[in-house]
């Protein structure tokens, strides 16, 4: 199974930069490697601040 970075963001964020719309997003972590590829997009109706808040 081919496995791919995520980057969770609040909706409607991510039909925005699904659509080109939003083209920047701030984040406090540094990927290991630019520019991303492969990257999947996650749209969540709620904040993602601690591990397990997924769930």
């Amino acid at each position: 199974m081919q496995q791919f970075l995520a980057l969770s963001v609040v909706a409607p964020n991510g039909i925005y930069i699904a659509q080109g719309v939003k083209t920047l997003e701030v984040r406090s972590w540094v990927p290991t490697e630019l520019p991303l590829k492969d990257l999947l997009i996650v749209k969540n109706k709620n904040f993602l601040m601690n591990d397990g808040d997924e769930g």
